[in-house]
Protein backbone atom coordinates (compact mmCIF):
# COMPACT_ATOMS: atom_id res chain seq x y z
CA UNK A 1 0.00 0.00 0.00
CA UNK A 2 1.25 3.49 -0.85
CA UNK A 3 2.20 5.63 2.10
CA UNK A 4 0.01 8.66 2.54
CA UNK A 5 2.16 11.73 1.86
CA UNK A 6 0.66 13.81 4.68
CA UNK A 7 1.88 11.31 7.28
CA UNK A 8 5.42 12.63 6.75
CA UNK A 9 4.28 15.90 8.32
CA UNK A 10 3.10 14.25 11.54
CA UNK A 11 5.42 14.56 14.55
CA UNK A 12 6.72 11.23 15.84
CA UNK A 13 4.52 11.62 18.92
CA UNK A 14 1.34 11.46 16.78
CA UNK A 15 0.07 7.99 15.94
CA UNK A 16 -0.32 7.26 12.25
CA UNK A 17 -3.07 4.74 12.94
CA UNK A 18 -6.38 5.23 14.71
CA UNK A 19 -8.68 2.57 16.08
CA UNK A 20 -12.27 3.19 15.10
CA UNK A 21 -14.77 1.69 17.55
CA UNK A 22 -17.49 -0.53 16.07
CA UNK A 23 -20.39 1.33 17.68
CA UNK A 24 -23.11 3.54 16.23
CA UNK A 25 -23.40 7.30 16.52
CA UNK A 26 -26.49 6.68 18.64
CA UNK A 27 -24.41 4.60 21.06
CA UNK A 28 -21.81 7.37 21.28
CA UNK A 29 -24.50 10.00 21.93
CA UNK A 30 -26.25 7.86 24.55
CA UNK A 31 -22.95 7.18 26.34
CA UNK A 32 -22.05 10.87 26.35
CA UNK A 33 -25.50 11.82 27.66
CA UNK A 34 -25.10 9.32 30.51
CA UNK A 35 -21.54 10.29 31.44
CA UNK A 36 -21.63 14.06 30.90
CA UNK A 37 -25.29 15.11 30.49
CA UNK A 38 -24.78 18.79 31.26
CA UNK A 39 -21.72 19.27 29.05
CA UNK A 40 -22.18 21.16 25.81
CA UNK A 41 -22.64 18.94 22.77
CA UNK A 42 -23.32 21.79 20.35
CA UNK A 43 -22.42 25.48 20.49
CA UNK A 44 -23.66 27.61 17.61
CA UNK A 45 -23.33 31.36 18.05
CA UNK A 46 -25.16 31.90 21.37
CA UNK A 47 -27.17 28.66 21.25
CA UNK A 48 -25.85 25.93 23.55
CA UNK A 49 -27.25 22.40 23.62
CA UNK A 50 -26.18 19.88 26.26
CA UNK A 51 -25.84 16.16 25.59
CA UNK A 52 -28.98 15.59 27.67
CA UNK A 53 -30.94 18.08 25.52
CA UNK A 54 -29.51 16.64 22.31
CA UNK A 55 -30.66 13.12 23.19
CA UNK A 56 -34.13 14.51 23.94
CA UNK A 57 -34.21 16.31 20.59
CA UNK A 58 -33.09 13.12 18.83
CA UNK A 59 -36.00 11.25 20.48
CA UNK A 60 -38.45 13.93 19.36
CA UNK A 61 -37.12 13.71 15.81
CA UNK A 62 -37.24 9.90 15.74
CA UNK A 63 -40.82 9.99 17.04
CA UNK A 64 -41.75 12.40 14.24
CA UNK A 65 -40.22 10.04 11.68
CA UNK A 66 -42.16 7.09 13.14
CA UNK A 67 -45.36 9.14 13.08
CA UNK A 68 -44.77 9.63 9.37
CA UNK A 69 -44.46 5.91 8.71
CA UNK A 70 -40.70 5.37 8.95
CA UNK A 71 -39.99 1.94 10.43
CA UNK A 72 -36.92 0.18 11.79
CA UNK A 73 -34.64 -0.75 8.89
CA UNK A 74 -35.90 2.05 6.62
CA UNK A 75 -33.30 4.41 5.23
CA UNK A 76 -33.75 8.14 5.57
CA UNK A 77 -31.70 10.87 3.93
CA UNK A 78 -31.65 14.25 5.61
CA UNK A 79 -30.27 17.41 4.01
CA UNK A 80 -30.00 20.27 6.49
CA UNK A 81 -27.99 23.46 6.84
CA UNK A 82 -25.12 23.40 9.32
CA UNK A 83 -27.03 24.92 12.25
CA UNK A 84 -28.89 23.49 15.26
CA UNK A 85 -32.37 24.61 14.15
Amino acid sequence: MREKSWLKQYPNSVSKEIEIPKITMNDILQESAQKIPENEAIVFYHKRISYKELVGLAYVFSSALQSNGVQKGDRVAIMLPNCPQ
